[in-house]
């Protein structure tokens, strides 16, 4: 398995976990899937980056947003799921009432929107091919 498998069970995590009421799981699920679905791209383009190890989603797009010529911003969405992603984890540090089922399915359809930016905008070069066969 690898980031692009992982982030598609933490989507469909996220999803079922919205379904049976478990919001604020299903939010950082959904963050944890954006992340995945980034790191997958950039590990094709550079395994050694050294961010890879770290939950730096802003990050991760904006190697991408530079590499690839993309039409799509989505920067505020990654910007939330990073901020999302650690206030998710703990009940302690947020306002528990924010986390409904109009909250949860917003985080579901970002990460709709992410892979969709991975999967169709970020497309493969054989430079990227070589690098992630070169291991």
């Amino acid at each position: 398995m690898g980031y692009y498998d992982d982030a598609q069970e933490w989507h469909g995590t996220a999803i079922d976990l919205m379904s049976c009421g478990r919001h604020r799981a299903s939010v950082y699920m959904s963050c944890l899937a954006v992340e995945c679905y980034l790191k997958a791209k950039v590990e094709a383009n550079d395994p050694n980056d050294v961010k890879l190890g770290e939950h730096d989603s802003i990050y991760l797009y904006r190697v991408l947003k530079t590499r690839y010529d993309s039409k799509t911003d989505l920067s505020q969405d990654i910007a939330l799921c990073r901020k999302y992603h650690n206030e998710a984890r703990y009940s302690n540090t947020v306002t528990l009432d924010v986390y409904n089922i109009d909250f949860a399915s917003r985080f579901v359809g970002i990460v709709d929107r992410v892979k969709q930016f991975v999967d169709e905008e970020c497309m493969a070069t054989l430079a990227d091919l070589e690098n992630k066969y070169k291991k």
